[in-house]
């Protein structure tokens, strides 16, 4: 994810400041209150790859090795270590998850797709799950690719930030309780009584100091 202005960073640190001593307030309460879980687990970057964007045969093809010989992240396996992750939040229980950008490797709605399958399951299992996008999650870096079994590649189709609230319904967008900026992809909502969430959008690459010299946009606060 991109890097923030040196006013965001520190208006970053000012509310995880805030966040956490909210976090700490609430776990306390909890414990005391006899509460089964005070568990809140925060998770970022995954850039998960559906595995139909890889074709079989296509990771022997030039497409494929001359795009991953590039790579840091390790998207091909990212599937599977999202998947052991889901299995992990099965076990572990927590209270609330959130996921603070990046689902995605770049956008594809395929990847998408198996990314909210997964939590679903979570869901499924009385796991509070909370997303905000990053600039990886609408095809931004341009490498939302097909890669086919012959070498060839294809754009992949991206989910738009216009489909992102409406397609992440019941993970912050939508939920009782919770409001959404119609300027962005902000949000705050309540995960459990007691604690309040603010889940600031920051994928838009046009924030940065030259245009904003320092200040957050009006269009971007909630």
């Amino acid at each position: 994810m991109r890097t923030f202005t040196n006013y965001l960073a520190r208006a970053a640190a000012v509310l995880l400041l805030a966040v956490f001593g909210s976090i700490g307030a609430w776990a306390e309460t909890n414990a005391a209150g006899g509460g089964t879980s005070n568990k809140i687990v925060v998770v970022s970057d995954m850039h998960v790859m559906a595995p139909n964007l890889l074709e079989s045969g296509a990771e022997t093809q030039d497409a494929w090795l001359n795009y991953y010989a590039g790579q840091r992240k390790m998207v091909q396996q990212s599937a599977a270590i999202f998947d052991q992750f889901m299995n992990q939040m099965k076990v572990l229980q927590p209270k609330v998850l959130l996921i603070t950008g990046d689902l995605t490797k770049d956008g594809e709605t395929a990847s998408h797709n198996y990314v909210r399958d997964g939590l679903q399951t979570l869901k499924n299992a009385g796991i509070k799950v909370f997303v905000i996008p990053g600039n990886h999650d609408f095809g931004a870096e341009g490498n939302h690719t097909q890669f086919n079994a012959d070498g060839t590649t294809e754009n992949a189709e991206v989910l738009t930030t216009s489909q992102f609230a409406t397609f992440y319904n019941g993970y912050g967008y939508g939920d009782a309780g919770s409001e959404y900026d119609p300027n962005s992809l902000s949000y705050v909502a309540e995960p459990t009584e007691g604690l309040a969430l603010l889940a600031i959008d920051s994928h838009n690459a046009s924030i940065t100091a030259a245009r904003v010299e320092g200040r957050v946009r009006d269009t971007g606060v909630v």
